[in-house]
C-alpha cells in the first residue's frame, strides 16, 4: 500500500445536482456519467460558492446513483482530482472534474457514514482512529473563535 502519510488526492463534497446527469458513451463502449454539483460558500475556510464538474463510469453502484439523480437532489461525493486533456475543435482544452469513488444520497445516514469512511479509510485514518464527531466542522488553520 502507498504511503499517503504527505499528500493524497482526495476531494469530500457535499452539494446539490445542477441540472441532468450527462450519458456519454466513450469510443471503446464505455460510459460516462457527468454532472455538475454546487456546493455553498464556506466562510470559515474561505470559500465560496462553485459548481464542481463530476464524472463516474460505469456500469458501476455509484454510476446507477448517479444517473438516478436530478436537478436539486443533494449528494455526498468521494473521489479524486483529475484534469484531463482532450481535442475539440482542433485544439487540445482540458477540463478539471472530480472522478467519483464512491457516493451517497445526503439524506441517507448510514450512507453518507459509509462514504465519509471510505475517505478515511484513504486518508489512512482506517478503524478505530478519532475522527470528528457527524455535524463538528474543523477549525481552519489560522481561525479562531
Amino acid at each position: 500500500m502507498p504511503d499517503t502519510s504527505v499528500t493524497s488526492n482526495l476531494a469530500l463534497l457535499r452539494g446539490t445536482v445542477v441540472g441532468a446527469p450527462r450519458r456519454i458513451p466513450l469510443p471503446n463502449g464505455d460510459i460516462r456519467w457527468s454532472v455538475e454539483l454546487a456546493v455553498a460558500a464556506d466562510p470559515l475556510v474561505g470559500t465560496a460558492a462553485t459548481t464542481v464538474p463530476v464524472v463516474c463510469h460505469g456500469p458501476s453502484r455509484a454510476a446507477d446513483l448517479v444517473e438516478r439523480s436530478g436537478d436539486g437532489d443533494a449528494l455526498v461525493v468521494v473521489g479524486s482530482v483529475r484534469r484531463r486533456f482532450f481535442r475539440a475543435g482542433g485544439a487540445t482544452q482540458s477540463r478539471t472534474e472530480v472522478v467519483v469513488d464512491d457516493v451517497a444520497r445526503a439524506g441517507s445516514r448510514p450512507a453518507v457514514r459509509r462514504v465519509v469512511a471510505t475517505a478515511a479509510a484513504r486518508l489512512g485514518a482506517g478503524e478505530g482512529a478519532a475522527l470528528p464527531s457527524p455535524g463538528t466542522r474543523p477549525r481552519a488553520q489560522g481561525v479562531h473563535p
